[in-house]
This record gives C-alpha cells, sequence and structure tokens, in this order.
C-alpha cells in the first residue's frame, strides 16, 4: 500500500482541523424521502496477488464472502499494465459470487501535475481493457491519491489541491468513455479549509466531491458517534449535489489510537458498522455504504 506509514503523521496533524470541520450531528440532517439501495460493503485490497494467484484469489474470496463484504477495491496498476487476461478471471469469479470490482490506482505523488501522466497512462490501459473484455467489466476507476503525503503539501496545500482536482477532473472524463464512474478517496479533514479555483473559494471536500462521481471517505474513527459526526459535512453536501459516498474505517495498528479499530478489534469493528450502515441512510441519501481499510490488516485484526 503507499505510504500508509506517513499517514499516521498526517492524521495525527488533522485530529484538531477534523473535529472543527465536522463537528455537526448527522441527527439535524433531513430525513431521506427514499429508501437506499443495497449498502455496499468494500474492502480496500492492497497488492495485485489476488488478481494473478489462484490460490490467493480464492483466500481473499472466501474472507470476503464470510464477512459479507461486496465490493474489492483491488490495486490494479500491474493488472491492467501486463495481464489483461488474469484481470479478466479475477473480475469474472468475483463478480459470480456476487462482488463488484473496482480498479484503484494509488500514489501520492500523482496529485502534482509532472507526474499526471502516469496514472492517466494507467487510466488509459484500463479504458482499453474494459474495452477488450466487455463481459468482464469492473464497476468504476477508484482513485487513492493522498496529496497531503507529498512534501510540498505542508506550505504550498493550495497549489496541490488544485492540481490534484485537475487530474480528478481529467480521469473522470478518460473513464466515462467506457462509461466507467469514478471513485476518489478523501480523508475527512480535507473540509476543515478552503481552496480556490476561478476566483471561487470553497473546501476542499467539496471541490473534490464535484470532479468525481463518488468519494470513498476515510472517517478513520474508532466509535460510532465519532464516525457519524465526522461524516456529516460531507454526507450533507453530497446530498446536496446527488453524489454517494461510501464511509471507511481503519483496521491498520498505527498512532493515534482513535483513528483504528486495531484495539478494538474485529467484532466491535463489525458491530458499530452495522449500526452506522443502518442509521447514515435515514438522514443522507447520499450514503452508499461502507468499506474497511485494508485486506491484509483486517485479516490479522484480533477478533
Amino acid at each position: 500500500y503507499p505510504l500508509r506509514r506517513q499517514r499516521q503523521m498526517c492524521i495525527r496533524d488533522s485530529i484538531t482541523d477534523s473535529t472543527a470541520g465536522s463537528h455537526l450531528n448527522a441527527s439535524t440532517s433531513q430525513p431521506s424521502t427514499s429508501p437506499s439501495n443495497v449498502s455496499q460493503k468494500g474492502l480496500w485490497v492492497w497488492r495485485a496477488d489476488p488478481v494473478l494467484d489462484v490460490q490467493k484469489r480464492t483466500e481473499l474470496l472466501t474472507f470476503m464472502l464470510n464477512k459479507e463484504l461486496n465490493t474489492a477495491y483491488i490495486d490494479a496498476r500491474i493488472p491492467v499494465l501486463y495481464n489483461h487476461y488474469m484481470l479478466s478471471e479475477f473480475i469474472r469469479t468475483f463478480q459470480s459470487r456476487g462482488i463488484t470490482v473496482e480498479l484503484m490506482f494509488g500514489k501520492p505523488e500523482w496529485a502534482l501535475r509532472d507526474n499526471h501522466h502516469e496514472v492517466l497512462d494507467l487510466v488509459d490501459q484500463a479504458v482499453e481493457y474494459t474495452r477488450r473484455y466487455p463481459d468482464a467489466k469492473p464497476t468504476a476507476i477508484h482513485l487513492d491519491i493522498e496529496a497531503h503525503l507529498v512534501s510540498q503539501w505542508q506550505n504550498q496545500r493550495a497549489w496541490v489541491a488544485n492540481q490534484l482536482v485537475d487530474l480528478i477532473t481529467l480521469v473522470k472524463g478518460r473513464a466515462a468513455d467506457v462509461a466507467l464512474p469514478l471513485v476518489v478517496d478523501m480523508p475527512v479533514w480535507w473540509d476543515s479549509f478552503n481552496v480556490s479555483r476561478s476566483g471561487v473559494s470553497r473546501p476542499l471536500h467539496q471541490w473534490v466531491i464535484d470532479a468525481s462521481d463518488r468519494v470513498a471517505l476515510m472517517d478513520y474513527r474508532d466509535t460510532e458517534q465519532r464516525i457519524v459526526n465526522d461524516a456529516d459535512a460531507e454526507l450533507r453536501y453530497a446530498t446536496a449535489r446527488n453524489k454517494k459516498v461510501v464511509v471507511g474505517v481503519e483496521t491498520m495498528c498505527i498512532p493515534p489510537e482513535l483513528i483504528t479499530f486495531c484495539e478494538e478489534g474485529s467484532t466491535n469493528m463489525e458491530s458499530i458498522l452495522r449500526s452506522v450502515d443502518s442509521q447514515l441512510p435515514q438522514n443522507h441519501s447520499s450514503y452508499l455504504g461502507y468499506a474497511v481499510h485494508h485486506y491484509q490488516a483486517y485479516k490479522d485484526l484480533r477478533r
């Protein structure tokens, strides 16, 4: 997984921003007027091993079925570059068991304009794959580009953020050529500062939601109330824009403790996620479901 070890520093610095930017209680939202569709239950899968190795594919499939997860965000860089056939077999296998597949690409440096060509080349390969294998089509392109992990973020935040939004716009246009939605991962604290584009200043989460088809919100908190409250601004805005949001949680054992279910274990996390999954659709029509980061850490999580 790309530079996840650096995340702890960024998250620790963002805790104050998060509570300031997303402190509203979700119960103040207007209820949805119609029931939500089947909830997405996603899993970040870093490394392409399950695509390229049949045994590891079976292990992942068994794990997801046991955990009642229905969407795999699969690290697709190597498969789209070098092995379309194995990717098609992977997608067919998972779809036959009711699990959809999103092709995920992640690297913080891609946020910078000088590196945009790298991810655009991957997206072009994903588009070509989709044309070649229409019977094994992924359900989305999924970007995990954590711009806050590049060194320039500290002193040139708006400059980096603008380049990221430009990239999201480009990728969405290319993915649309084969009717693939674009999903973008977004930290929960990106609602805490404004970015100016074309003379308009708005919180970064609004720019990202507008530029993508839906977002996976990295709502890395370990209590039901914090998860619900801290997602409020993003869910409210997405509802107003007729967009969808998946709420993600963390299982890696990294500090600070309040961002991960490492200490609480899988039983506690799964109970909280069930409660969140029943609560959020009542107040936000934008809520699509939840996701867990990430496969290996979830497998190793204590009961």
